[in-house]
């Protein structure tokens, strides 16, 4: 009984000895800094302004998120709602983006947009056949909206 103990204890003072050797090869915990989370958490919001083909006035927001998880909406002076989402941090400087409204039409948007990613122009078609262009970030706050769409 007395080796058993003798035994036991032995392997014990053996496996504390070992333990920072064994501990030195398990994974290190990354340590995310307040300034890290604050990165990764950045958003950023942009106005959006533009004309539809039926003369309508859009204004609105898109959120540019660190995370990718960008977002978009517009909505003219009779309460109708376009919004969509899109990947923030996609560094193309022409993506596109999809989006419904609250009158029940979809869409999609083509938007170019300048390298810093936060400012440029957008075309868009609804479903109905509707077109629009608008402006966001730098473009939109100047007043800078194009105009190459007539009254129809």
């Amino acid at each position: 009984m007395i080796q058993r103990e003798i035994k036991t204890l032995f392997l014990g003072l053996i496996a504390v000895a070992l333990a920072p050797w064994l501990i030195s090869f398990m994974p290190k915990p990354h340590a995310v800094s307040a300034g890290d989370e604050q990165a990764a958490n950045a958003e950023e919001y942009l106005p959006i302004r533009g004309r539809d083909s039926k003369g309508k006035v859009y204004q609105g927001q898109s959120t540019w998120r660190a995370s990718g998880l960008g977002d978009f909406w517009v909505e003219n002076l009779d309460g109708v709602r376009c919004s969509g989402t899109y990947n923030s941090i996609d560094s193309a400087v022409t993506i596109k983006a999809n989006f419904v409204c609250s009158d029940e039409r979809r869409g999609f948007a083509i938007i170019s947009r300048a390298s810093n990613l936060r400012q440029g122009i957008a075309i868009a078609k609804l479903d109905d056949g509707t077109t629009a262009e608008l402006a966001f970030g730098d473009p939109a706050v100047w007043g800078n909206v194009p105009i190459g769409i007539s009254n129809q």
